[in-house]
């Protein structure tokens, strides 16, 4: 039951996305929640997350599915690859001017072989087209281990 529940959610939320260029993110957040959800009850224990972001931040537009696909990533490259599994965090927070969202797996260490390809090779494309150069992207291995992405946009609130 739980996993229908987080599908459907998932499948519903993310039909209406991909609708759209850009997204609330509170709607955005709800998806990778269900989204994490699946992956949980596939991997069990091996799979932890939290998911943080005030609630004035939730109107804040973003492009569609992209914290998803910052949450992809870190099952891809950080928990799948780890025996052990382990943990994601994303935070949102008000810099200024700016939104700016965090995305930690505490797996293997991101390995840079050039030019951005898959998933963060094309939302760096589409933040690129939306904001021009006013947005960043950065990729950085912790010292404690595991690898944060951070991206950093205006802070711009109404209907997506």
């Amino acid at each position: 039951d739980r996993m229908l529940d987080a599908l459907i959610g998932f499948l519903r939320s993310n039909s209406q996305a991909f609708q759209r260029i850009e997204s609330r993110l509170d709607e955005e957040l709800a998806m990778v929640g269900h989204y994490l959800a699946i992956i949980q009850l596939r991997v069990g224990d091996r799979l932890r997350y939290d998911l943080q972001c005030p609630a004035d931040l939730g109107g804040c537009r973003i492009p569609s599915a992209g914290v998803l696909v910052l949450v992809e990533n870190a099952v891809k490259h950080g928990i799948e690859r780890t025996p052990a599994g382990g943990g994601i965090r994303v935070h949102c927070s008000h810099q200024g001017e700016r939104l700016v969202i965090a995305c930690e797996n505490d797996g293997p260490p991101f390995v840079h072989a050039g030019g951005a390809a898959g998933g963060l090779g094309n939302l760096q494309e589409r933040l690129r087209l939306m904001y021009g150069r006013d947005h960043a992207l950065e990729v950085e291995n912790l010292d404690a281990g595991g690898v944060r992405v951070t991206v950093s946009l205006p802070a711009r609130e109404g209907e997506a």
